[in-house]
């Protein structure tokens, strides 16, 4: 049977440390270190933890169940002991309407760590449901659901671009029309095209009605960030609602893929788009409308692309 040894710890022991300070002003009590050290932990553990109320074995004895008691009482916790002899029960609770201090843990990070953590959160958005997760449980529940769906319907009903992150593309899937995209004047000057929309912040491109223009160049941007892991955001307009939509359907089956992926549309009251969708085609309109709002949407869109009845006018943001 170990000795009982007094509330002061052995030196040179952190958790006998821990237990003294939380112990300080117990010295008329004397009770087995081990139990001290116990206790400390259970306690700790309670103290930061979701559990309501806890309770110790009816195998304590008095004078453990003393020391319990007033420790109990330091950390703002509420203890009671209930039955008789053996059944003898010391049951802790937390004060209704108190909030226990939290543990706080700060770190500093290196210049390439941060730069690592931006690219990974770049190519893997946080979604709604991580972002619940990350909030505290009393602040959980439908608040960023609700938020949400009020965002969409506010997009909708008002026609401005949804908000989103610039993402590196995902490879271009394999698709019947690539012979088609090849044969179109436009893709002969696609090396050619991009090195200018890099160097220029304006860019203007003329060309023939049905040489590829609205279908193909948001798409050399997309494959030439997909090649070089650079993130982009691509708006496009078109004239009218319809023309938006079939180009927007058109171009995801080119990438072969579905509306609403890495491809989708938004215009007045309807909207076809998701957290990864990285090139949106809507109508002048909507544009005009964010635009009106304020630069809020367009801070994290990397090109421009505005398509008229004579000429496209691509701007690199």
């Amino acid at each position: 049977m170990s000795r009982p040894t007094s509330v002061s710890p052995r030196p040179g022991s952190a958790q006998s440390s821990q237990a003294t300070s939380k112990a300080k002003g117990f010295k008329d009590i004397r009770i087995d270190e081990e139990v001290k050290i116990a206790v400390n932990i259970a306690l700790e553990r309670f103290r930061y933890g979701d559990q309501k109320e806890m309770e110790f074995p009816s195998s304590l004895t008095s004078t453990e169940r003393a020391f319990i008691h007033r420790l109990a009482q330091s950390l703002g916790l509420i203890s009671k002991s209930k039955g008789k002899g053996a059944h003898r029960f010391l049951t802790i609770k937390k004060k209704d309407g108190s909030e226990m201090a939290q543990a706080v843990m700060t770190c500093t990070l290196t210049h390439s760590m941060k730069h690592a953590i931006r690219n990974l959160i770049q190519r893997f958005p946080v979604t709604n449901k991580e972002r619940t997760d990350l909030l505290p449980k009393t602040e959980r529940g439908n608040a960023l659901t609700v938020e949400a769906e009020n965002n969409r319907e506010m997009n909708k009903t008002s026609g401005r671009l949804n908000n989103g992150i610039p993402q590196v593309p995902p490879k271009r899937g394999d698709s019947e029309l690539d012979a088609f995209r090849q044969s179109l004047p436009v893709f002969e000057k696609r090396d050619e095209i991009v090195k200018i929309i890099k160097e220029n912040r304006v860019t203007l491109i003329v060309g023939e009605t049905g040489s590829g223009k609205t279908t193909q160049i948001p798409q050399f941007l997309l494959d030439d960030c997909y090649k070089n892991g650079i993130p982009c955001r691509i708006f496009c307009t078109q004239p009218r609602r319809l023309a938006a939509i079939a180009v927007a359907e058109r171009v995801a089956a080119e990438r072969g893929e579905k509306i609403g992926q890495t491809i989708g549309y938004q215009i007045r009251l309807e909207s076809r788009v998701s957290p990864k969708t990285l090139l949106t085609f809507c109508t002048n309109g909507v544009l005009l409308r964010t635009l009106m709002a304020g630069d809020g949407t367009l801070a994290a869109v990397t090109h421009v692309i505005v398509v008229s009845t004579s000429a496209s006018v691509g701007r690199n943001l």
